[in-house]
């Protein structure tokens, strides 16, 4: 396919020029790209690790299975699954779906041994403190208490009517879920901006920006 040998030629040039080892795949929705399972395994191809970073929708135990089946491994690389509330209701209300084919793929995926991260955002009297202890909660419960939760606080943005959250309603928020899980990141309390340029690190691991 001409895309995919355009791709393994810049993906050579970089890895030519630059000391890359882990590679995101972001950016909209990964997995609505009919030609992710190719580019997975042209990554894997050159020894890279991947960030999958996914609302995982998709991610059935089929789609899982081709995705192992081009190489993506279960060691190395990393499922980070946005994930908003547990509350089927307001679930739909912000992003238009149901969440229980996501939260079944979750578990499914945990199941099958992968290396999965949640990741949510804390959004003052949209997605409560409650919400996110909620999901903790759920993670907690269903998966294990180990999985890592990271919390993105807010950013406001034009014509919406939420705010950003301060640094005690982060630190209250980051309290109430390390009641329930052992791995919890705030990226504005946690991320390390002058020495990881903006990187979470996971298990001693960057993961992303």
């Amino acid at each position: 396919m001409l895309y995919l040998s355009h791709f393994e030629k810049l993906l050579q040039e970089v890895l030519s020029t630059f000391n890359v080892d882990i590679t995101v795949l972001g950016g909209g929705e990964p997995t609505i790209d009919t030609n992710l399972f190719q580019v997975v395994k042209v990554l894997k191809k050159y020894g890279l690790e991947i960030r999958l970073l996914t609302n995982a929708y998709l991610l059935s135990n089929k789609y899982i299975d081709k995705l192992l089946k081009h190489g993506f491994s279960k060691t190395d690389d990393i499922i980070v699954v946005s994930l908003k509330v547990i509350n089927p209701v307001k679930h739909r209300l912000i992003t238009g779906v149901d969440n229980s084919i996501i939260l079944n793929n979750v578990e499914n995926m945990y199941n099958k041994g992968l290396n999965i991260i949640i990741e949510t955002v804390y959004v003052p009297e949209l997605i409560t403190i409650k919400d996110v202890v909620n999901l903790a909660k759920w993670i907690s419960k269903n998966l294990k208490s180990e999985i890592t939760l990271i919390i993105d606080p807010y950013i406001p943005v034009p014509n919406l009517p939420f705010r950003k959250p301060t640094i005690e309603e982060l630190n209250t928020l980051t309290k109430y879920v390390k009641e329930y899980l052992s791995n919890v990141i705030c990226r504005q309390l946690s991320t390390k901006q002058d020495y990881y340029g903006g990187y979470v690190l996971h298990k001693g691991v960057k993961i992303g920006l």
